[in-house]
C-alpha cells in the first residue's frame, strides 16, 4: 500500500447542496431552431395523410364536427392540399 493513499480526514457526512443550479443549453441546441422541430413534425403527419388520409383521419373523435375541416383549412399550404 502506497503511502498517503488513506485520508487523514474522511468526508463530511452532510453535503450542502446549493439551489442556485443553472441549467445552460448547449450551442448544439442553441443553433437548433424550434421551426425545425414543426417542419419535421408536419412533414411526417402531411405524408401520412397523403398516403392514406382516411385511415388517420377515422381514428381521430372530436365533439366538432367542423374540426379537422378547420385543421385542413387552416395549415392547407404545409400538408400540401
Amino acid at each position: 500500500m502506497k503511502k498517503g493513499f488513506l485520508l487523514t480526514n474522511p468526508a463530511s457526512k452532510i453535503t450542502a447542496t446549493s439551489s442556485t443550479t443553472k441549467v445552460t443549453p448547449t450551442t448544439a441546441l442553441k443553433s437548433i431552431s424550434s421551426d425545425c422541430f414543426h417542419d419535421v413534425i408536419v412533414d411526417f403527419i402531411s405524408g401520412l395523410i397523403k398516403r392514406n388520409p382516411s385511415t388517420i383521419f377515422s381514428s381521430i373523435i372530436t365533439m366538432d364536427l367542423s374540426a379537422i375541416d378547420e385543421f385542413l383549412n387552416t395549415y392547407k399550404e404545409q400538408i400540401g392540399l
